[in-house]
């Protein structure tokens, strides 16, 4: 028998791990099994998320809400795919999109750079292309590239509906590797 339950967990504290999670000032990652687990098992998740105003955060799964007030901004995502690694982004990031063949693609990007985001977002939409030709339909709506920063250094992470990757990394020829993940 299947037993139902849900687990509300508050952090506090610092968070450093070396090329991985990192809180600044400008810029939120966290990738280190931040999230409990059991084993690895996949696990469906709602997170809600509360930065600073004029902040955006992002996890696996579909937005539900995002709403200013005061000095915050709480950003709420709601994965219904179980999946067995979570990890989350938080920064006053830059974004783009686009949308081809029902599927959004887009780019959070720490400074607004309109020729990466152009590049990376060409390389998404040829990769998931071929991707949904092989495998089948995607099970999101949206694909989004984010960028870590020096948190991430020369590493990228995949996610099941978004990718973290250090700026370093930031390029189109990785995109296709972190998707086929």
């Amino acid at each position: 028998k299947r037993v139902k339950s849900t687990v509300s967990l508050t952090y506090a504290g610092k968070v450093k791990h070396p090329s991985f999670s990192s809180i600044e000032p400008r810029l939120a990652v966290l990738t280190s099994y931040y999230w409990p687990v059991i084993g690895r098992l996949p696990a469906t998740a709602e997170t809600t998320a509360i930065v600073p105003k004029g902040w955006k955060a992002i996890t696996q799964g579909e937005l539900v809400s995002s709403r200013e007030g005061g000095k915050n901004a709480i950003w709420t995502w709601a994965n219904k795919v179980p999946v067995n690694y979570f990890s989350l982004s938080a920064a006053p990031y830059h974004v783009r999109s686009r949308k081809t063949e029902g599927v959004e693609f887009q780019t959070w990007l720490l400074r607004d750079e309109p020729r990466l985001s152009d590049s990376v977002l060409d390389a998404l939409t040829l990769a998931m292309g071929y991707y949904q030709r092989r495998f089948g339909k995607y099970p999101y709506t949206r694909y989004t590239i984010v960028d870590g920063g020096s948190i991430m250094g020369f590493a990228a992470l995949e996610g099941y509906s978004m990718a973290t990757y250090g700026s370093t990394m930031l390029q189109p020829f990785v995109v296709a590797h972190e998707l086929s993940h």
